[in-house]
């Protein structure tokens, strides 16, 4: 089991979830960014 290694089925599997993260992604709460600070 090599990890430099990315088998083809990882790398189709990464770039079908690429999308469907993008397209439902998880913004933080901007209030809490500006309060933070």
């Amino acid at each position: 089991m090599t990890c430099h290694r990315v088998p083809t089925r990882v790398s189709a599997l990464l770039l079908f979830f690429s999308p469907a993260t993008r397209e439902e992604p998880q913004p933080p709460p901007p209030t809490s960014g500006q309060k933070h600070r």
